[in-house]
């Protein structure tokens, strides 16, 4: 489940890029309670997702709002003696419209079943890594049918880690390759599936102010906009400003 909360967190920060959504999270506060702030590129807010600590029966809870405070859904996760963590997804109304389990087997097989409020499995994904070094993400539709998979290699003596996408055929549809330099920035490069660069994300070091900036570029090279990730301040929030090709801000 590691592995699928950083893809959410990836997921998230590509989300925040095109929809123009800051995603700022706050503090813990005296109760264990973790609160994201939701704003659009105006700086209006949209919404709140706060955490509170484990339960005695080992029960976290996400509590949704919207920007009124209005609760609009829950999102509950529980890990049972079987090692199988599921979370559970509510609506307003405390009714439960999917789950999504992951259990890692003997083999080292970390597999995630999606399930509806019904308990019908719409979906899996499951991933492994090998002997030399490679983690496969294997996706699955309800049918057991595979859809696609993402393959993650090792790092070579280059520095380069390369992640390739492929569809239920085999065909490759991507590639996405990253590495860091001397100088500590790591630059991704973006192909698509025929080798040609689409685009590269480039992520310097943290500067002396605390910021921490990617630089996205074309597949000509030219700059087309930045992220940049401040330090936390005195209550522990920390904010990324997305700014486009002409150094305005965009959200």
């Amino acid at each position: 489940m590691k592995k699928l909360t950083v893809l959410i967190g990836a997921f998230l920060m590509l989300v925040s890029f095109v929809s123009g959504q800051t995603y700022k999270t706050g503090q813990t506060d005296i109760f264990g309670n973790k609160t994201t702030t939701v704003k659009d590129q105006y700086g209006n807010k949209t919404g709140t997702t706060t955490t509170g600590q484990k339960d005695i029966f080992g029960i976290t809870t996400s509590t949704i709002k919207d920007q009124y405070g209005n609760k609009v859904g829950t999102a509950t996760g529980q890990t049972d003696f079987l090692g199988n963590t599921t979370t559970t997804i509510k609506d307003q109304y405390g009714n439960k419209t999917g789950t999504a389990t992951g259990q890692t087997d003997f083999l080292g097989n970390t597999t995630t079943t999606i399930k509806d409020q019904y308990g019908n499995k719409t979906g899996t994904a499951t991933g492994q890594t090998d002997f030399l070094g490679n983690t496969t993400s294997t996706i699955k539709d309800q049918y057991g049918n595979k859809v696609g998979t993402a393959t993650t290699g090792q790092t070579d003596f280059l520095g380069n880690t390369t992640t390739t996408i492929k569809y239920q055929y085999g065909n490759k549809t991507g590639t996405a390759t990253g590495q860091t330099d001397f100088l500590g920035n790591t630059t991704s490069t973006i192909k698509d599936q025929y080798g040609n660069k689409t685009g590269t994300t480039t992520t310097g070091q943290t500067d002396i102010f605390g910021n921490k900036t990617t630089t996205i570029k074309d597949q000509y090279g030219n700059k087309t906009g930045t992220a940049t990730t401040g330090q936390k301040d005195i209550f522990g929030n920390t904010k990324t400003v997305v700014k486009d090709i002409y150094g305005n801000p965009i959200k």
